[in-house]
């Protein structure tokens, strides 16, 4: 079952990379190819990872970021979190939702990821630092609004939030609006 989507439109790439979530556990994989179709390639195999989400591609750094995902060629940057789900890069900043049970779960989470990688160091477990805003009800979806500096998420029990990028001021926009699990967000055209 396809879940994350990330495509590379700039010259020279022109990839397409998608997260598998798989049918039982631990046989989701991550794949790539070219945006016409062609070159299709496995590059986390069933086995690898289990049931990986979304992802999040860091052009800057030449670096894919996904959740739920272990291989010896992919750093882990954070182990043991409850259920994260949804990602956004914005500003050397990872953000990810996660819909797992508290104290670490059903919250908007944010870590720096400006560092340079160090292979072969432990990844970070959950943390109290991580957590910017929390007592969602089963958060799960995710975008950022970088010229209004907002953060957008939204949950499954039908609730649209807004907070600013450090989790302050969460608000909520919408109620009971329906099961909600992906958001995206898309800048209005000056007139």
């Amino acid at each position: 079952m396809p879940d994350g989507v990330q495509i590379d439109e700039r010259p020279g790439k022109g990839h397409v990379y998608w997260t598998n979530m798989g049918s039982k556990a631990n046989d989701g994989f991550l794949s790539r190819a070219n945006l016409d179709g062609s070159d299709m390639r496995t590059i986390v195999p069933p086995g690898a990872t289990h049931t990986p989400k979304q992802l999040v591609l860091d052009t800057e750094h030449e670096l894919l970021y996904c959740s739920k995902s272990a291989r010896d060629n992919v750093e882990v940057l954070f182990d043991g979190l409850p259920e994260p789900i949804d990602l956004e890069l914005y500003s050397n900043r990872l953000y990810w939702t996660d819909r797992g049970d508290p104290p670490f779960g059903n919250s908007l989470n944010s870590a720096d990821v400006s560092a340079p990688l160090r292979p072969g160091a432990p990844p970070r477990g959950p943390s109290r630092d991580l957590v910017i805003a929390e007592r969602f009800h089963e958060t799960i979806g995710l975008t950022i609004d970088p010229a209004g500096e907002k953060i957008y998420v939204s949950d499954l029990l039908g609730s649209l939030w807004v907070t600013e990028l450090d989790g302050s001021n969460k608000t909520a926009i919408l109620r009971d609006a329906g099961n909600f699990t992906g958001i995206a967000f898309h800048p209005a055209k000056s007139a």
